[in-house]
């Protein structure tokens, strides 16, 4: 799922208008292709279509929008989100309490989104998106820590991927990724490599 089409919404009392990501397209694509399966992209990425496929998964890859504080990832309107006014929350908002009552059996779950790693601390740990994923029963889950730019996010997707296609277990998939990311002058801040944690 990449680049969702997400129309203004009304969440917690606010209006929320959330930008494209582009970069976030091209990776899912990109995913998509080198694992010889489809993306979900722009206004084919709803709430309903994503639901409906994350059982079936063995492997998921989301990059769209998180909510720091509500641990939520953002998708597509059912209607194509190309009206002006807000609609209620509920129609693009993926919670973790709507994941938690999910039957996962994938091994992987990728978030590719701001802050999915993070989420209310509390004494049994961090009640977020990450957690719920697990307590549906992932296997495991790639979360961030904070928000992270698009660009480099797609790219640094590309490498983990192809990593793990060329065999590594993601552990050694995830370092290796973030070091090829350094590399790169314009992305040798940790900003761009850092928040990627499994």
């Amino acid at each position: 799922v990449g680049d969702a089409t997400i129309p203004p919404f009304w969440f917690n009392g606010e209006d929320w208008r959330l930008r494209r990501l582009l970069h976030a397209g091209r990776g899912a694509w990109w995913v998509g292709h080198i694992l010889k399966s489809g993306a979900l992209l722009g206004d084919k990425a709803t709430k309903s279509n994503v639901s409906g496929l994350l059982e079936k998964a063995k492997l998921i890859h989301i990059a769209t929008h998180g909510g720091r504080g509500s641990g939520f990832l953002a998708l597509a309107g059912s209607s194509g989100g190309s009206g002006d006014s807000p609609i209620d929350g509920s129609e693009v908002l993926l919670l973790p309490s709507e994941v938690e009552q999910m039957n996962l059996r994938a091994a992987l779950v990728v978030l590719s989104s701001c802050d999915s790693g993070r989420g209310t601390v509390r004494a049994d740990g961090i009640i977020g998106m990450g957690r719920a994923f697990l307590l549906a029963g992932a296997q495991s889950v790639l979360t961030t820590l904070w928000r992270i730019p698009d660009e480099s996010a797609g790219m640094f997707m590309q490498f983990f991927y192809q990593y793990l296609v060329d065999g590594l277990g993601t552990t050694h998939a995830l370092q290796k990724a973030s070091l090829s990311v350094r590399c790169f002058r314009k992305y040798s801040q940790c900003t761009h490599w850092g928040g990627f944690q499994l």
